[in-house]
């Protein structure tokens, strides 16, 4: 559909004289703009951060298809070179866990069933997130609750899932990634009580390279919940809804896009009580000294980017690169540390843009970029700036707004196929312009067509967050040596 600020057109003032221009011109007006309200926008492709307007194309989102090309695809780049201090690169073929690619997705769910189950776990995720602040003053936690939340049974969050291979020779498993968390692991003989998962559990006495680490190791001493057994380390971690994964703590041969570590640190669980099924495990790539990112500094330079490909992408996958963090053509903005969150990526923006207009009230935060987290929590005030231009911006264009579930600014577009909206854009340090296209803003909520604005307000003192929906199709590469975040749009 279409907006006034949309309407450009040259007339033809031959055909008017002096006293009838202005009439003419007002006929004029009328005329195309009745008319361009039926139809879908037709514009010159400009850069991205110079459009104030972007069309949702309604029947490639309804279209969920599900033929599926080399899912979990995984290529070394390099390996390196040490004289010239250049990191390895491997990249990893990424998927949606409801998916058409991931072999978790449910066959009989709708799209707007698989994406909402992911936004009502959000607020699971969001008490976990808040569960990780530190006491600085004697940097322990100063909270119970330690890991991802993932309460539903084919999922849940988080909502990526990849390829990683343990041991030597190479055991493989499917494991979501978590920007959130740093112990990654895994389920592992003997398992007396284990969740039911796609891969054959994790064997350690088939392994040449598995050690279970000793109780005074440096490893074992930055575990937040740890304990000692004769045989050595043992780790613990909490999900938001009660449930324990527990078992040895140890180091073994990781392999992740053909490009091997030896002595990962890692959970090797033997006991789990919750509702976690299907996936093998969990890769975190925090901040923290046991991430991924962390501990493969060596060959990888402490550097990842990933591409998060959305459902309704339909077959289409994903990527995640390590050694890979300044991709081409991309802007980068410095990240921030917050010693009461260390694991987190914060970023600082500096303002938020409707339809290249900066919103009325002050905009400047300090989210966190998070994988797990689905829709983007702003604080109150700034979502209500965003939601009130919005429904402003659009209030000719589109029906009136509604409420459904958790959103509070809903369409029934049941009757269109394809509508204009204005674009939305966050400008954060360093001059980066991150412009969301259509499809970042309003997300299908039911099986009647019915958009949401993808905005969420941030609970009292909550945390502000870039959620995953908000960063689908685009690359996003984070480097924890020179605390910079990079992003590309449509990468994916």
């Amino acid at each position: 559909m279409f907006s006034r600020n949309n309407c450009n057109f040259r007339l033809d003032y031959g055909l008017c004289n002096f006293f009838g221009t202005q009439l003419y011109f007002l006929l004029g007006l009328a005329f195309l703009c009745m008319g361009a309200v039926h139809s879908s926008i037709r514009r010159e492709v400009l850069p991205r951060e110079q459009l104030s307007l972007d069309v949702l194309d309604l029947d490639v989102v309804k279209d969920l298809n599900l033929e599926c090309g080399s899912a979990f695809d995984e290529r070394k780049v390099s390996t390196g070179n040490k004289s010239d201090q250049l990191p390895a690169q491997t990249r990893v073929g990424l998927v949606h866990i409801q998916g058409g690619c991931s072999p978790f997705r449910r066959k009989n769910a709708s799209l707007s069933e698989m994406v909402m189950e992911g936004v009502h776990n959000d607020p699971f995720r969001i008490a976990y997130l808040k569960s990780k602040r530190v006491n600085i003053v004697n940097n322990s936690l100063a909270a119970s609750a330690l890991s991802v939340p993932v309460t539903a049974e084919n999922g849940g969050t988080p909502l990526y899932i990849m390829k990683v291979g343990f041991g030597t020779p190479q055991q493989t498993f499917i494991i979501v990634l978590d920007t959130g968390s740093d112990v990654a692991w895994i389920q592992c003989l003997p398992c007396s009580e284990c969740y039911q998962q796609a891969d054959p559990y994790f064997d350690p006495s088939k392994s040449s390279s598995y050690e279970q680490l000793a109780c005074n190791s440096q490893q074992c001493a930055q575990l937040q919940i740890s304990d000692c057994s004769s045989s050595g380390c043992l780790y613990e971690v909490q999900y938001g809804d009660g449930s324990i994964t527990e078992g040895s703590f140890s180091t073994e041969t990781i392999t992740v896009g053909g490009q091997t570590f030896s002595e990962f640190a890692f959970g090797c669980g033997q006991e789990y009580a919750g509702l976690l099924q299907g996936v093998d495990g969990l890769l975190g790539l925090g901040r923290g000294s046991l991430s991924f990112p962390s501990q493969t500094t060596s060959i990888f330079s402490g550097s990842f980017a990933y591409c998060l490909p959305s459902l309704q992408s339909g077959g289409s996958t994903g990527f995640i690169e390590f050694g890979q963090s300044d991709i081409s053509g991309s802007q980068s903005t410095p990240l921030l540390h917050n010693q009461e969150y260390p694991s987190f990526y914060y970023v600082n923006v500096l303002q938020i843009s409707l339809g290249g207009q900066p919103l009325s009230a002050e905009t400047a935060m300090t989210p966190i970029v998070d994988s797990g987290t689905v829709i983007t929590r702003l604080p109150t005030s700034i979502y209500t700036s965003l939601r009130d231009a919005f429904r402003d911006a659009t209030s000719s264009s589109l029906p009136r707004p509604s409420s459904m579930d958790s959103f509070d600014t809903c369409y029934d577009l049941s009757n269109l196929n394809s509508v204009s909206i204005p674009v939305i854009a966050f400008h954060l340090d360093n001059g980066l312009v991150y412009t969301l296209p259509a499809h970042n803003i309003l997300v299908l909520v039911d099986n009647d067509s019915t958009y949401c604005l993808a905005f969420l307000p941030a609970s009292n003192g909550g945390l502000t967050i870039i959620g995953n929906y908000q960063q689908q199709g685009s690359s996003f590469g984070f480097d924890i040596q020179s605390s910079t975040l990079s992003i590309k749009p449509s990468a994916c």
